[in-house]
């Protein structure tokens, strides 16, 4: 399960500098948010992890919902990927699912290879639904950002 305290403390500051180092050099502070975001994750699910726990592939769909010690696990991958479709939905739009999909598949594809994690269908479906509640947190924001707009125009606010 991602603990933010199981990551050392060195990860966070290598991610704050790759923040900052993203925002600069693109000029926009949403890619430096990303790729500090984009780094714990990394570090959650691949770096902080001991060598040859829980590994293997779990090809069943669905298998860890008929384990309630899994349940907390579950809700943090999806919460763990709501802020990469939130932050993706803002520089690729709608294609922000399948990034995110791809993204969760090569964290997968690497636990399985360096036998850091256990590959699961069942956390790429999770990871990808979380970064689909992101993405429809976006657009809802918008909705409501253009009708507001629309409001304070027709009432002459600024």
């Amino acid at each position: 399960m991602f603990n933010a305290l199981d990551i050392p403390i060195y990860y966070y500051l290598i991610a704050i500098g790759l923040g900052v180092a993203a925002g600069l050099w693109r000029k926009r502070w949403i890619d430096g948010i990303l790729a500090s975001y984009l780094f714990i994750v990394f570090a959650a699910t691949l770096l902080a992890r001991k060598l040859g726990v829980k590994t293997g592939f779990t090809p069943e769909l669905f298998w860890s919902w008929k384990r309630q010690d899994l349940r907390a696990q579950i809700y943090a991958n999806i919460v763990m990927f709501i802020l990469v479709g939130f932050l993706l939905e803002y520089k690729i739009g709608w294609k922000c699912i399948p990034a995110a999909t791809m993204i969760s598949v090569f964290i997968e594809i690497v636990q399985l290879i360096t036998k850091r994690g256990l590959f699961e269908f069942d956390d790429i479906i999770h990871n990808t639904l979380g970064a689909f509640i992101g993405y429809l947190i976006v657009i809802l924001l918008k909705i409501l950002g253009i009708t507001c707009q629309k409001i304070r125009q027709a009432e002459g606010i600024k």
